[in-house]
């Protein structure tokens, strides 16, 4: 993975097994910043569905833009005459 490369290269560099430091700091990544909350806390993302609820959110949402009304802007010019 780039990132954790990056981010812990000097961890990398120092340590006298250089593979087993990179996967241990990989993982740490992942577990930490590789997920859905981590995202949501940030303002990412809005909301973590859970996979069982995931229809009922969808139709939910769905239903909610269904009568979303359509706002066109409006034309600032029209066709030019020829």
């Amino acid at each position: 993975m780039g990132a954790a490369n990056i981010i812990f290269r000097i961890e990398i560099k120092g340590a006298k097994d250089h593979d087993l430091v990179r996967e241990i700091k990989m993982q740490e990544y992942r577990k930490k910043l590789m997920n859905p909350f981590s995202a949501a806390s940030r303002g990412i993302e809005d909301d973590v569905v859970a996979p069982e609820s995931l229809r009922k959110e969808l139709i939910r949402s769905l239903d909610m833009i269904a009568e979303k009304p359509e706002s066109l802007p409006l034309k600032k010019q029209g066709n030019i005459p020829i």
